[in-house]
């Protein structure tokens, strides 16, 4: 909206008012009494300051734009999140095979619905190291932690907090899944606790990638492909 002067906003404010309060003369009967006439002219100033003000409430939002500003800042901070996840490569582990995950939801669709993960893998416990988490996960997390990024979002972040870990004996012991992230160091592998399952973070991640794209659809015009940064390689097998 154009930008319009404070003390032309005034004039035509008084200049509204006086309009609203002689009409009514123009327009009186003969057998209206002057009593009458000045009280709907009154009545004809209140309705007119009561549309200016209006229009001065829709001016002042239109000027500071404080939702529309407040959007855009959790828009920037949803993309910068984007960024982060578009082409991360985890790789699981197993003594029967291994799964190459992203946040891609058709990949991890077509995992969840792969048999040998539904009769074997799904109830497996997750292993990590905490150098290589910490190397894939802090970027987001620092992020989760921004005052811009939308609750909900935050909310299917908040499985990647670690609350308490703890060693095991034999991480290649097969009721176990290792999962790889950024490096192919293996130094000491730890169970999370509580524990997750590789269907519940396969879950997690397809739940976290559903909220951002709902979200964007919502509050934008930005419509979001996880496929189209895939990694070139996945982290490689020690």
């Amino acid at each position: 909206m154009k930008k319009i002067k404070k003390k032309k906003l005034i004039n035509i404010s008084v200049l509204l008012c006086v309009i609203a309060f002689i009409l009514p003369f123009f327009f009186k009967k003969s057998n209206d009494s002057l009593l009458s006439t000045i009280s709907v002219s009154f009545t004809a100033i209140g309705a007119t300051a009561t549309l200016i003000t209006l229009f001065i409430a829709i001016f002042l939002y239109e000027r500071f734009g404080l939702e529309s500003r407040f959007i855009n800042n959790q828009t920037d901070k949803v993309l910068e999140l984007v960024d982060q996840l578009k082409g991360k490569s985890i790789r699981c582990e197993t003594n029967n095979g291994t799964y190459l995950l992203g946040t891609n939801r058709d990949k991890l669709k077509f995992v969840k619905e792969f048999p040998k993960f539904n009769e074997i893998d799904k109830e497996k416990i997750v292993l990590i190291t905490l150098e290589d988490y910490k190397n894939s996960w802090d970027k987001v997390l620092e992020i989760s932690r921004s005052y811009w990024l939308p609750q909900k979002i935050k909310e299917k972040i908040s499985f990647l907090n670690l609350i308490m870990v703890t060693n095991v004996e034999n991480p290649l012991n097969n009721e176990y899944v290792r999962l790889k992230f950024d490096t192919e160091n293996e130094n000491e592998w730890v169970e999370i606790l509580p524990k997750l399952t590789l269907l519940e973070f396969i879950n997690h991640l397809d739940n976290l990638s559903k909220s951002i794209e709902k979200w964007l659809k919502q509050h934008s015009d930005i419509t979001i492909d996880f496929k189209l940064e895939e990694p070139e390689k996945y982290p490689s097998e020690k």
